[in-house]
């Protein structure tokens, strides 16, 4: 069987996907796609089989909470909650996919060096009131930066000054 999650608070795992215990052999799969946790609910593996749906992440917040969220941004399979995270995450010859809807993340500064890296977006992906914009310092290097496929609104790319790269 299968179950899905798609909000709510939990503040204990173990009460919430016992039930998999009292059904033998082939307890169903959990899919994760919300809701607050008192713990990481992927970590926990005595209940069955518990993931995440593909497009959601989990955030640990500060307050001990585990909250997961839609995924903003994946490199490869990795989602990230942000665009900012993914930006910080990327590493060279990678691509970082604006996952579809309106993202409004403010000013993301990009890394001082970045190579062969391609920020593109899937059908649907639209930044609105955004700022992308090169690292802060004199000096910057991004050789085969590529942006493809995704919508502008109200948003920019700025790279300016005296800064070597391509």
């Amino acid at each position: 069987g299968k179950v899905t999650v798609n909000g709510g608070t939990f503040n204990a795992l173990k009460s919430i996907f016992d039930f998999q215990n009292n059904l033998g052999k082939n307890p169903p799969v959990i899919t994760v796609k919300g809701g607050n946790y008192s713990a990481d609910p992927t970590k926990v593996t005595s209940y069955g089989s518990i993931v995440l749906d593909a497009n959601y992440v989990v955030v640990e917040n500060n307050d001990g909470v585990w909250t997961v969220v839609k995924a903003a941004a994946k490199i490869d399979k990795q989602g990230y909650a942000t665009i900012k995270d993914a930006v910080a995450a990327v590493k060279e010859s990678e691509t970082i996919t604006i996952l579809a809807g309106t993202h409004s993340e403010g000013t993301i500064k990009l890394p001082a060096t970045l190579k062969n890296v391609t920020i593109k977006g899937a059908e649907g992906a639209e930044l609105k009131d955004m700022t992308i914009s090169a690292a802060d310092g004199n000096a910057y290097s991004y050789v085969g930066l590529t942006f493809d496929g995704i919508t502008f609104d109200n948003s920019r790319i700025l790279l300016t000054g005296w800064r070597n790269g391509d």
